[in-house]
């Protein structure tokens, strides 16, 4: 199972790209948040309430729960035992736990516990996805809104990466860019798509090309394969409702089983790893986007970001002045480099006003 893509760079001849360095972006839940997608203990609530009991059947991915365990107790041949109740322990244990992908890796023993975590997240996200900004509803509309987040990360990042592209470099679009998502949404990939398609007036198939270009892993995964439906079967749209696809308790287990994975699953997996570090050698500058620094996430960071000198930014919006030190000390730590040398630039701000203040730092001039 591969579920991070990885696209080696070209180098940069043209001089057309804006970007000043070989950027890779380390994004967290607070950049998702952005687009109204909950984290920590907002994320943790929601999945307690989902699993401490089974919504009813609907159109919403939440309400393919039920079905999804019971297709999965009927696989199991009923030895995983009664999930009903075991579901309704985690939500009673959630509160102790600092995350459910912590919880699910405390727990790594019982492969029931993953399975009804996993499921857990993938249907809170994928309604989460459908009732963000970024939701497209092919009814009443065949792009995002822009204007509704032309404030936001994502927006602010187009603006770096489009100045001095024309339509004759589009393939060389992310060749400055590199992308490590912990989160499990599209956000990222879905975003460009539409942009790219409306800033240049090219179909969504080629702008979808010029995104499956671009170096983007995703170590825990994603809620399902990216594309069109209607022109690669096994994708899933954002939201998990669209043209020719709605979620079903099959493919939400499906996303559950095959496409995410814990820290553990991850780690343990050698060939990928290689792969990723192999994609990111080339990495000068690395920009910290909404990510929390959990200690997990830091070692893993610490297999694949590349180990030489260079420069680091990270958005502390509402970080406690004291745990500055700590951010500083990790960000050395992921990148092999003494604090005092690398320096790292931190900035108390949410991530959209972090690229928009901080444009220049990261572009060529």
């Amino acid at each position: 199972m591969v579920i991070a893509k990885c696209v080696l760079s070209r180098s940069d001849e043209t001089g057309s790209l804006m970007l000043r360095d070989q950027t890779l972006f380390v994004v967290g839940a607070g950049a998702s948040a952005e687009y109204q997608f909950p984290v920590g203990d907002q994320l943790k609530d929601d999945i307690a309430r989902v699993l401490s009991r089974f919504p009813d059947e609907t159109s919403a991915a939440v309400g393919q729960m039920a079905g999804a365990v019971a297709e999965y107790h009927h696989k199991m041949r009923g030895t995983c035992g009664p999930l009903g109740t075991k579901a309704r322990s985690i939500a009673a244990a959630l509160v102790h736990a600092p995350s459910i992908d912590q919880f699910v890796e405390n727990h790594r023993h019982d492969p029931d516990v993953a399975i009804l975590g996993k499921l857990a997240i993938a249907a809170c996200l994928l309604d989460k996805e459908k009732s963000s900004p970024l939701f497209v509803d092919h009814r009443k509309s065949s792009v995002i809104d822009f204007q509704s987040v032309r404030h936001k990360w994502l927006g602010k990042l187009f603006q770096i990466i489009i100045d001095g592209q024309t339509l004759e470099t589009l393939d060389t679009f992310f060749d400055h860019a590199a992308f490590v998502i912990f989160n499990y949404d599209r956000c990222v990939e879905h975003y460009f798509q539409y942009a790219i398609s409306d800033y240049f007036g090219v179909s969504l198939e080629r702008s979808r090309s010029i995104v499956d270009r671009c170096r983007i892993i995703h170590p825990y995964g994603t809620l399902g394969p990216w594309g069109d439906p209607q022109i690669k079967p096994s994708a899933l749209a954002f939201g998990g409702t669209g043209p020719g696809l709605t979620i079903s308790h099959s493919g939400l287990l499906r996303i559950a089983e095959e496409n995410l994975r814990t820290y553990s699953e991850y780690i343990e997996d050698e060939r990928e790893i290689a792969l990723n570090r192999a994609a990111l050698d080339s990495v000068q500058t690395v920009v910290f986007l909404g990510f929390a620094f959990h200690p997990q996430n830091v070692r893993l960071l610490q297999k694949i970001v590349p180990k030489k000198r260079s420069s680091a930014m990270a958005t502390t919006y509402k970080v406690p002045e004291p745990a500055q030190a700590v951010i500083s000390s990790d960000i050395s730590t992921i990148m092999g480099v003494p604090s005092a040398v690398i320096a790292p630039t931190l900035a108390n701000l949410e991530c959209g006003q972090f690229l928009e203040d901080y444009r220049l730092l990261l572009m060529r001039r």
